[in-house]
Formats: C-alpha cells, structure tokens, sequence
C-alpha cells in the first residue's frame, strides 16, 4: 500500500496542512506586527508574545555552528523519510498514532520551511510565571521564563506527546490482550 492510496493520508494531509498554515500564518503575522527582539504583553504574569529569530534547533542550540543549515536540511529529510515511511505502515485502528505522526511531519514542516526561507526559525510565544509565585521562584534559584517557541513547535510537542502515549501504553495493553485470545 503506497502513502497515496492508505487510509489514514486524507488525515496525514489535513493535519501537515493546517499545522504548517496555522504556523506559517502566525510567524508572518509576527515578523510584520512585532519588532525583532519586542515584547508584547498577552496575559500579565503568564504569557508575552515576542519576536525572536532562532537560527539554531531548540532553545538556540548549535546556533554558531558553521554548516548547521546543511546539517538540519539532512536531519529534517530523513525525519521526513521515518515518519512517512512509519505512516505507510499503519494499520487500520492505529488512529492516534496517526495523528502523531501527522503532527510530528506538519511541525517540522513548518519550522523547515522557516530555515529554507529565512535561514532561522521565528519563536513568538513565552510563557512565564510572574506575580508572587514569580517572585518566590526567582529567590529560589529557579528559572521562571521558558523558551521563545511556535506552533510549529506545539505541534512537535503534541505529536511527540501522543506518540509516546501510544507506544508506551495503548501498544502495550492491545499486545496483552491479543496475547490472551484463544488461537
């Protein structure tokens, strides 16, 4: 069975095309609405929106290394490869898993298509802890911002999440119980 003719590509495709324009669209709405290195105030204590350029992978890692574009180009097609190729061979009832995966390929996509286009990754959404508890944190030695991300991230995040739900717990409890079934 080929990715054209599989039941769930229907799914694998509405899913890499609303994360990569739903990421695609926010990141351009930034990139024109908010200054590079801007803070905007979206939720006092909680979330600011900002305008960042990573050209590095998460949290600016390999930021300075000279042939990285190469390198993520390389990593990213071959993430592509695994994860279509894992797509291809999903079973019917492998539903979740193929959500996944959809968002684990619309996420990259999106952040690939930042790297081709402006040679970084444009990361908007911080959330933080203000107020108090804030405060208390940042008397305690902890961090209390995370990273700059974006739904392209998100997307990563949840695909990853739900992989992990599935090979970690749903995969385990069928094998049981097929296991259990007279032959």
């Amino acid at each position: 069975m080929t990715l054209l003719t599989h039941p769930y590509r229907r799914l694998l495709g509405v899913v890499v095309l609303f994360a990569v324009v739903l990421d695609q669209g926010t990141k351009a709405l930034v990139r024109v609405e908010i200054p590079l290195h801007t803070r905007v105030r979206v939720v006092p204590g909680l979330l600011d929106f900002v305008h960042a350029q990573n050209p590095g992978a998460a949290w600016g890692i390999m930021r300075n290394v000279e042939h990285r574009m190469v390198l993520f180009t390389f990593i990213t097609l071959a993430a592509f490869a695994v994860l279509l190729g894992w797509h291809r061979r999903l079973k019917p009832g492998q539903g979740l898993l193929a959500v996944a995966l959809s968002l684990l390929v619309g996420g990259a996509a999106g952040n690939f298509l930042d790297r081709l286009m402006y040679r970084a990754v444009t990361d908007f959404i911080e959330p933080y802890v203000g107020g108090p508890l804030g405060d208390a944190m940042l008397r305690a030695g902890l961090p209390t911002r995370f990273p700059a991300f974006n739904v392209a991230d998100t997307a990563i995040t949840c695909g990853t999440a739900l992989f992990l739900l599935y090979v970690l717990v749903i995969e385990p409890r069928e094998r049981a119980v097929s296991d259990e079934e007279p032959a």
